[in-house]
């Protein structure tokens, strides 16, 4: 759940707080109205957690952006020199770039309405078509 979301969930729950509380002022001194109250304090609480978490994550989501951003092919891939196998220097062939395209993929598909969704598509297909050129070559030796 991304910041602008959980912003969404926050104001919810704030209408629902004060709902309850406008209810229960209208229901005077009973036993609904005790509990309203009280369902209205927890809300509040929930709130202020949800508030900090807010926080949390949008420093993480920012920070990602700015590492999405920063990185290019050419820091993903140790693999420059790789020998006729596919295998690079470090061991990694075409199947575990194929992986983490993948996982690049899904990565992208998570970010829905944010500006990294593109960015992290375009790295996935980039990576995907190292993957099949590891693999072309593998095969042609």
């Amino acid at each position: 759940m991304g910041p602008e979301l959980l912003d969404q969930h926050v104001q919810t729950l704030r209408s629902r707080a004060n709902r309850y509380r406008k209810i229960g002022a209208l229901l005077g001194e009973s036993t609904a109205a005790a509990k309203l109250a009280e369902l209205a304090s927890e809300l509040d609480g929930a709130i202020e957690t949800l508030g900090r978490a807010r926080k949390t994550i949008g420093a993480t989501v920012e920070s990602s952006h700015e590492l999405w951003a920063a990185l290019n092919l050419k820091a993903l891939t140790p693999l420059k020199t790789h020998n006729a196998s596919g295998a690079s220097n470090d061991g990694q062939t075409a199947a575990d770039w194929r992986s983490l395209s993948k996982l690049w993929i899904e990565e992208a598909e998570s970010c829905r309405d944010h500006p990294d969704k593109e960015l992290l598509a375009a790295r996935a297909f980039e990576i995907a078509q190292l993957a099949e050129r590891l693999a072309t070559d593998a095969g042609a030796s």
